[in-house]
C-alpha cells in the first residue's frame, strides 16, 4: 500500500497489525510505521518509531543488515526534515 500512494491507509493497516505482532515483526511494522510517517511529514513520531526499531535489535544491531537499512531509512527522513 505505502508504494501505491496510500500512506494514510497503510498507517491505518500498520496500526492495525501491530498490537499482535511478535519481535520479529515488531521491527519490521516499527520500521515501515516510522517510513510512512516521515513521509506523511510527521516527524516526531517517525523518529520515536525508528528510535524504538532500533533498540528492539538490542546488540544485535552491530554485525546486522537490518541496522543499516534502518540508519538508512532515518537518514532519509532526517533529510526530510531539512528540506
Amino acid at each position: 500500500m505505502k508504494k501505491s500512494g496510500f500512506y494514510s491507509i497503510a498507517l491505518e493497516k500498520i496500526n492495525k497489525i501491530e498490537p499482535q505482532s511478535d519481535h520479529y515483526l515488531k521491527f519490521r511494522i516499527l520500521r515501515d510505521k516510522g517510513r510512512v510517517l516521515a513521509i506523511l511529514n510527521r516527524m516526531p513520531e517517525s523518529m520515536v518509531c525508528f528510535q524504538e526499531a532500533e533498540d528492539l535489535l538490542g546488540e544485535t544491531k552491530n554485525n546486522n543488515i537490518k541496522y543499516a537499512k534502518l540508519m538508512y531509512l532515518k537518514g532519509l527522513a532526517s533529510k526530510r526534515i531539512s528540506a
